[in-house]
């Protein structure tokens, strides 16, 4: 019986009209605490890919870590009777790990996550051989914790990709924090919509990064000592392009980068007013019926809430799956502050409901991890040959798009792995001078991670570049 219940995939080899059909179905177990197991730990320990540790109501003192499984740990009944207690705000204390290259198969929903040095770690200072996370977390509660969220990549060329969706971020000292440390061109290019961060004793979100462009949409932003906190000004109107449909409000500095103060407020949709919480005292978050924030997060039809009105901003806002996003362009070197690529100078998007919104991610609510994305940028403006872009990553559809720049006719080769090491695809051409890109056709590709090895090798030079990128794909 155990054998059967754990069984992954079954074929059946059926005789019909005198031709042999292979059929194939995937399984997944329900892996149930404490009824089956006694902790969450232990059946994390038990999962395999594609498996749902459900947890049954109850606080849960522990230090689990996802191990690199593509598994689904979720609450039976939500964060309000589900609670996961790190046993301390030491330094070294992390109630949930992330740091075996997780991806979007790898989700954390439905839990108070409290008492804990770390309330979820995405990545910690190591050599550069530590992978990359990039789960999503969702639906949580992330209180009283020294750091929330906290995620560290040192010297790293490859981005990660964290999906932190619908929370209630409270309480803590500081909320989201997201490091990048070293001269690679890498870093956490995390999607962090919908969530209501508030009460911080020192910073909601602060990036401590170069060169990464997380997105920052549709979030109550208020009553922490800074809202959102550059540490270093590399790349900041890239960033300021991307801080959209926002309540940045009450904080004893709003925004700020380097310690020099900017304003958000009547920018690409982001507004600074009391958001009206039903109660505040009793951490009671969701939206009076007269708050400002009602119907005025990102106002693209993908993104609304499960009434089909326009996305409310905060955690109680937006669709009721967890969408696939796809990053926004890269602003185009020049462009006036905040506006979009390919705008009109001194224009204004996206302020007032009908006006024409900045272009935003895309999402599709078919699967939580299998959406057709409605649109896919064109091209992707970037400034060199040593930064390359990769879209639609995760990925899931047709195709995969590398974007890049030339300085002078180069031969391009792109070698895509499996994580087994086994080689997937070669792509191999001549381009010209200027902005190029490189198709991969992955209709027929199974879903998993992949490392795609660039390398560029000009014409008339012996010289050459090389890069690695993880991919993603998901299909359903």
């Amino acid at each position: 019986m155990e054998i059967l219940s754990r069984l992954k995939i079954i074929i059946w080899l059926v005789l019909m009209s005198g031709q042999i059909a292979i059929v194939s179905a995937v399984y997944s177990a329900t892996l149930n605490v404490p009824a089956a197991y006694a902790s969450i730990q232990a059946a994390i320990n038990a999962a395999v890919q594609g498996d749902t540790v459900l947890v049954s109501d109850g606080t849960y003192p522990e230090n689990i870590d996802f191990k690199g499984k593509a598994i689904i740990v979720k609450s039976l009944n939500g964060s309000a009777v589900t609670t996961i207690n790190g046993g301390g705000k030491d330094h070294g204390i992390i109630a949930v790990t992330f740091h075996s290259g997780e991806g979007p198969d790898s989700v954390l929903q439905g839990f108070t996550i409290t008492n804990a040095g770390t309330g979820i770690s995405l990545g910690v200072w190591a050599s550069p051989s530590l992978p990359s996370s990039s789960p999503v977390i969702w639906k949580n509660t992330i209180y009283d914790n020294h750091k929330g969220i906290y995620g560290y990549i040192n010297h790293q060329e490859e981005s990660s990709h964290p999906i932190i969706y619908q929370n209630v971020i409270d309480a803590n000292y500081l909320g989201i924090g997201l490091d990048h440390q070293g001269g690679a061109e890498g870093g956490i290019d995390a999607i962090i919509m919908n969530n209501t961060i508030v009460n911080q004793s020192y910073c909601g979100i602060r990036l401590r990064m170069h060169f990464s462009l997380p997105i920052i949409d549709s979030n109550i932003i208020v009553k922490n000592e800074y809202g959102i906190e550059f540490t270093y000004d590399t790349n900041f109107e890239k960033r300021k392009a991307l801080i959209q449909y926002n309540d940045i409000w009450d904080n004893t500095v709003n925004c700020c980068a380097s310690e020099t103060e900017f304003s958000m407020t009547g920018i690409q949709g982001n507004i600074s007013s009391d958001p009206l919480f039903i109660n505040e005292t009793a951490r009671n978050y969701h939206l009076n019926s007269s708050s400002p924030a009602n119907d005025a997060g990102n106002p693209d039809p993908a993104y609304n809430d499960p009434d089909d009105t326009r996305n409310d901003i905060g955690a109680f806002g937006g669709p009721g799956e967890v969408p696939l996003f796809i990053p926004v362009p890269t602003p185009t070197p020049g462009s006036t502050p905040g506006s979009t690529p390919g705008s009109t100078p001194g224009s204004t998007p996206g302020s007032t409901p009908g006006s024409t919104p900045i272009p935003t991610p895309t999402i599709a609510e078919t699967h939580p991890f299998n959406p057709t994305p409605t649109s896919t940028p064109a091209a992707l403006p970037v400034e060199s040959k040593d930064k390359i872009l990769v879209f639609p990553n995760p990925a899931n559809g047709n195709q995969v798009t590398f974007s890049y720049v030339l300085d002078a006719e180069t031969k391009v080769e792109i070698k895509i792995y499996n994580v087994a090491g086994k080689l997937a695809a070669i792509l191999s051409e001549k381009k010209p001078a200027g902005q190029s890109s490189t198709v991969w056709n992955i209709q027929n590709v199974a879903s998993g991670t992949y490392f795609a090895h660039i390398k560029w090798v000009p014409v008339s030079a012996a010289a050459e570049t090389q890069r690695t990128k993880k991919i993603f794909i998901k299909k359903w």
